[in-house]
């Protein structure tokens, strides 16, 4: 919890950590910060470890972590967000209506 209200979540991808993993670990801190702290605004922070083909090239499951599932599937449910390779602020009020599970389909 920061001074002004806003939920400041940290999570780091391991280098073992598969997609799956990840995505399920970060909707994870999500929905716990939202049961702590419920409807505050939130700001996710990620860093992601050991993933990296060549420094700053992420391997194609990290790539599709921080392009894709964060911006459909986690940043309703966060004020903010900033990975290594992308950040950015929700335009829409932020959502605290975060479903029980989450479920990824290939």
């Amino acid at each position: 919890m920061n001074h002004d209200n806003t939920v400041s979540i940290y999570y780091v991808v391991k280098a073992d950590e598969s997609f799956e993993e990840a995505a399920n670990g970060v909707f994870n801190a999500v929905k716990e910060a939202q049961k702590r702290f419920p409807d505050w605004p939130r700001a996710l922070y990620i860093d992601i470890f050991g993933h990296e083909r060549t420094p700053g090239l992420f391997e194609d499951e990290m790539l599709e972590l921080q392009q894709e599932f964060l911006f459909s599937t986690i940043a309703p449910f966060v004020t903010a967000l900033e990975t290594p390779l992308v950040d950015g602020l929700n335009p829409h009020p932020q959502r605290n209506d975060l479903p029980d599970v989450l479920r990824i389909t290939s």
